[in-house]
């Protein structure tokens, strides 16, 4: 229960980010909307037990994108004190947005969600804590003994399939290409960021 309602903030925070990026008049203050936003992402993270995601978002984009962000903003003509004018387009924005929203939503309550490894890795741990222990040995020692390797054998093994490790074997293997390409967006936006500062 109590997981349900922090899922329920931090993802009222997220969207809450989200629509006060496109409902504020002004582009810094949009700006400040979408670190909000990025924080609520990354509590959503931290409650599905992506650690290593939820610190990520926070340094990366809370910490380095959003400041960039704001920087880029603050230091262009004309943008502080500017007011954004009315968007003819926005209620086909709206419908378009909603549309989405809804066959996301859909799409989520239909999928049949897996248990968490976590809570499988310690479901098989104890299982396999129980058959040992109520398998009969000859000698007690060599039941303890038995029972401390299969311990460490499974805590080694779960440790090893970590969603750190998992995500950095994804990244470096099969995600490679598409790694290497954000980081040379991530150089371009810099680039573009110094070029307008200087302008």
């Amino acid at each position: 229960m109590m997981e349900m309602l922090a899922f329920g903030l931090v993802a009222g925070v997220a969207v809450g980010g989200a629509i006060g990026v496109v409902a504020a008049r002004n582009v810094f203050v949009s700006a400040l909307w979408l670190v909000l936003s990025f924080i609520g992402v990354a509590g959503i993270y931290a409650i599905l037990g992506a650690d290593f995601l939820a610190a990520t978002q926070v340094l990366i984009y809370v910490g380095a994108i959003s400041v960039l962000i704001l920087f880029a903003v603050m230091l262009t003509h004309h943008v502080m004190g500017d007011e954004r004018s009315n968007n003819r387009q926005a209620f086909l924005a709206f419908i378009v947005s909603s549309s989405v929203v809804a066959a996301l939503g859909v799409l989520a309550y239909r999928t049949d969600w897996p248990i968490r490894p976590a809570d499988a890795g310690g479901s098989v741990v104890t299982a396999m804590r129980g058959d040992l222990a109520g398998s009969s040995a000859a000698s007690t020692a060599a039941q303890t003994g038995a029972s401390t390797a299969l311990t460490s054998t499974v805590d080694l093994a779960l440790n090893q399939d970590s969603n750190v490790v998992r995500l950095g074997q994804a990244l470096m293997t099969e995600h490679l290409l598409s790694f290497e390409i954000i980081s040379l967006v991530l150089l371009v936006a810099l680039i573009g960021a110094i070029v307008i500062a200087r302008d």
